[in-house]
C-alpha cells in the first residue's frame, strides 16, 4: 500500500470518528438540554408587562369609579344610597334622610364602585411558549427531528406556569387601598418571576382623583338652611334663583319647592327641617 492510500484510509477513519463524536454531542444536547438562553430575561419582561397592564387597569378603574360615584351622589342629592323620600324625579331633602355628609358619601360610593372593578379584573397574561422556542432552536432547524428522541420539550424546562395569570388576578381582586383627600394609594402588589423563585417584581400604584367637586352640596344646603327653612316659598325660590342662576319653582302652590341644580334634582318643604349636616372633617377610607 502506498503512502497516499494509507493517508486516505487514515483520513476517512479519522473523519468518521469526528463525525460520530459530533453526532453524540448533538444528540446529548438535544435530549438533556434544560436551559434556553435568555429565558429568565423573557420571563422578567413578561412579568413587567403584566404589571404595566395592571397599572393601566387600575388607573382606568379609579377614573371610572370617580365618575360613577359623582353620578351616584348627583342622583341621590349628596347621599351614597337612595336615603331620602322622592317626589317624582326629585329627592326630597328632609330630616328623614339621615346625616348629610357628601364627603363621606362620596368615599362610600367610590369604594363600592372600585371594588366592583377590582373583582372583575381578568389577566391577559400568556405563558411563554417553550415548546415553540425549543423546536425553533438552530439545531432543530438544521437537523430536524432525526437526531431527537422526542418531539416534546423536556419536563425539566417545561414546568407549569399558568399560576402567573391566576396569581395576578388574585392580587388585584383582593387589593386594598387608602383614599385620603383626593389621593388613592394601593397596597404593594408583588409578582413572582417565573424561573427565579426568590425574586419578585412589585408595584405600589398611586393616583390622584381629578374631578371631585362637592362644594355644590354645601352651597345647596346653605341656601336651604338660610333662605328656605321656616321661610316663605317665594323667599326660597328667589334665594335659589339668585345663588345658582336657575329657575326654581313651587309645586302645586303648596310648601314644596323643587329645583334642578346642575343635574341635582332636589325638593324641599319650607315647613319642615333639613337633615343634620355633619361638620367638615378629613376622611380616610381604608379597604
Amino acid at each position: 500500500m502506498n503512502k497516499k492510500g494509507f493517508y486516505l484510509i487514515f483520513f476517512v477513519i479519522f473523519s468518521i470518528v469526528v463525525l460520530l463524536a459530533l453526532l453524540a454531542a448533538i444528540m446529548k444536547a438535544n435530549n438533556s438540554h434544560d436551559k434556553i438562553v435568555g429565558l429568565d430575561s423573557l420571563y422578567l419582561s413578561k412579568i413587567y408587562d403584566e404589571g404595566e397592564k395592571i397599572k393601566f387597569y387600575l388607573d382606568r378603574s379609579v377614573s371610572l369609579s370617580e365618575s360613577n360615584a359623582i353620578e351616584v351622589l348627583k342622583s341621590n342629592a349628596g347621599y351614597a344610597t337612595p336615603s331620602c323620600p322622592k317626589f317624582g324625579d326629585y329627592v326630597l331633602l328632609s330630616s328623614d334622610c339621615g346625616d348629610f355628609d357628601p364627603e363621606k358619601s362620596f368615599e362610600i360610593a367610590f369604594s363600592s364602585q372600585l371594588k366592583n372593578y377590582l373583582s372583575s379584573y381578568s389577566s391577559t397574561y400568556i405563558d411563554v411558549n417553550l415548546q415553540n422556542i425549543y423546536e425553533s432552536n438552530t439545531k432543530d432547524k438544521a437537523f430536524g427531528s432525526f437526531f431527537r428522541f422526542s418531539e416534546s420539550v423536556p419536563k425539566t424546562i417545561s414546568p407549569e406556569r399558568s399560576f402567573v395569570a391566576t396569581y395576578s388576578e388574585s392580587q388585584v381582586n383582593s387589593a386594598s387601598f387608602v383614599l385620603e383627600k383626593d389621593i388613592i394609594s394601593f397596597n404593594e402588589l408583588s409578582f413572582k418571576t417565573e424561573s427565579l423563585k426568590d425574586n419578585t417584581y412589585s408595584i405600589a400604584p398611586k393616583y390622584k382623583l381629578e374631578n371631585i367637586d362637592l362644594e355644590i352640596y354645601d352651597r345647596i344646603y346653605a341656601v336651604l338652611a338660610s333662605s328656605c327653612m321656616s321661610k316663605t316659598v317665594k323667599n326660597c325660590i328667589q334665594a335659589i334663583n339668585k345663588e345658582f342662576g336657575i329657575y326654581a319653582e313651587a309645586i302645586f302652590g303648596g310648601n314644596l319647592v323643587r329645583a334642578d341644580i346642575n343635574g341635582i334634582k332636589i325638593a324641599f318643604d319650607v315647613s319642615s327641617s333639613l337633615p343634620q349636616k355633619l361638620t367638615f372633617r378629613e376622611h380616610t377610607i381604608v379597604q
